[in-house]
């Protein structure tokens, strides 16, 4: 920030923001950031609570996947666990994984 921004940002007792777009943008970035590494430091169970409108945890979300057992084509992936849905040639049916 330069001098003369400074000096009328102190004369404005700060009321006055004379910071750059790139300058907010800076601060903000570093301070997800932070956040997001705060949160890391807690824990993976933590991470959505302690910083809100963070992305889902890196992964799969729900769709399609090759089946885990091998017994069919496909088997429907829910982001969390494997779902009984299954697919096989574009058909589609059930079988519970045990």
């Amino acid at each position: 920030m330069g001098l003369t921004r400074k000096l009328a940002s102190v004369s404005s007792l700060g009321m006055i923001d004379y910071r750059s777009d790139k300058e907010r943008i800076a601060k903000y970035t570093r301070q997800q950031r932070n956040m997001t590494k705060k949160a890391l430091k807690q824990g993976p169970s933590q991470t959505a609570a302690a910083v809100p409108g963070a992305p889902a945890p890196a992964g799969p979300g729900p769709s399609w996947q090759g089946d885990p057992t091998g017994r069919h084509e496909y088997r429907w992936w829910t982001g969390n666990a494997w779902a009984d849905q299954v697919s096989d040639g574009g058909t589609t049916g059930h079988d519970p994984i045990q």
